[in-house]
């Protein structure tokens, strides 16, 4: 299970050197950009950016946790999912034969 997370802020120059540091796959610039990581990638920058280090969060700093991802391995071992969201709009009711669309 590699759990995903999405950073976002106004990157400074000095935010944009250590980014590149970590080798994130994706371009990272000066500005407002955001970019998902992994749990490892999550933790370094987090100790990066705490209190006990020289750079200070730029403007905007803001961590979601987004999900998972699991590997077929991990699917094909599991005895059961549980799914959430069935993709029913929200407030119009679900189908007369939602059980048989949702457990065939």
């Amino acid at each position: 299970m590699i759990k995903r997370y999405l950073f976002s802020a106004d990157w400074r120059k000095e935010d944009v050197e250590f980014l590149k540091s970590l080798k994130i796959n994706r371009k990272i610039d000066v500005g407002f950009f955001g970019f998902n990581v992994d749990q490892e990638t999550h933790n370094v920058i987090m100790e990066n950016y705490s209190n006990n280090t020289p750079l200070t969060k730029p403007k905007s700093f803001n961590v979601q946790f987004t999900g998972v991802t699991f590997s077929k391995k991990e699917l094909d071992n599991a005895s059961f999912y549980n799914l959430i969201g069935t993709g029913f709009p929200v407030g119009n009711g679900l189908p007369k034969n939602y059980k048989k669309q949702i457990f065939s």
